[in-house]
């Protein structure tokens, strides 16, 4: 297939071709290779016709989205380079494609809930979850661990004492642990 410079553009090593975009006027570029199978699939071989239909895929986007050639064309001038600005539409989703499960809420879980009045006359409710009889508990503030009275029937990192003999423990010294192992 020859092409004719006069219908389109050719780059000078002849490996691209510059097509116009019929509505906007918007140059784009092509491998001629890619352009040739083009004209033949699309345009039925035929340049003239191709010239005078070749849309590109921003502008089918503004005529699917209801735009006329008109609209099309105003919008490109206002742009530089007759190029048109990207469409920002969401695509709809398939009407058969699951749906995301929705995870339970922590208040779902809650067994029972309590309805409580401040000094101030606001009230607040107050949920009770299974694992804990307290229904502060995610609000009550951090109480310290004594570590005393927590080593006296455990230890609280075994891996240090079996590895290494309790030698750099973080809490050597307030460890009262039976297994604790004298540092010499």
């Amino acid at each position: 297939m020859k092409i004719d410079p006069k219908l389109i553009s050719v780059s000078k090593c002849g490996k691209y071709v510059y097509p116009i975009d019929s509505v906007t006027g918007a140059k784009t570029f092509a491998p001629i290779e890619y352009f040739i199978k083009n004209v033949e699939k699309n345009f039925g071989g035929s340049v003239e016709r191709f010239v005078k239909e070749y849309i590109t895929r921003e502008t089918k986007k503004y005529l699917k989205e209801g735009y006329t050639k008109e609209q099309i064309k105003e919008i490109a001038l206002q742009n530089k380079g007759n190029k048109l600005p990207k469409i920002t539409t969401k695509i709809p989703k398939h009407p058969k494609m699951p749906r995301k499960k929705r995870r339970k809420r922590l208040t779902s879980l809650a067994e029972s809930s309590q309805t409580i009045v401040d000094e101030n006359g606001d009230s607040k409710v107050i949920r009770t979850f299974p694992w804990t009889g307290n229904p502060d508990y995610f609000r009550s503030p951090a109480i310290p661990i004594d570590l005393e009275e927590v080593t006296k029937s455990t230890c609280l990192y075994p891996p240090v004492q079996l590895d290494c003999d309790c030698q750099g423990c973080v809490i050597y010294k307030e460890c009262c642990c039976e297994l604790k192992r004298v540092i010499k």
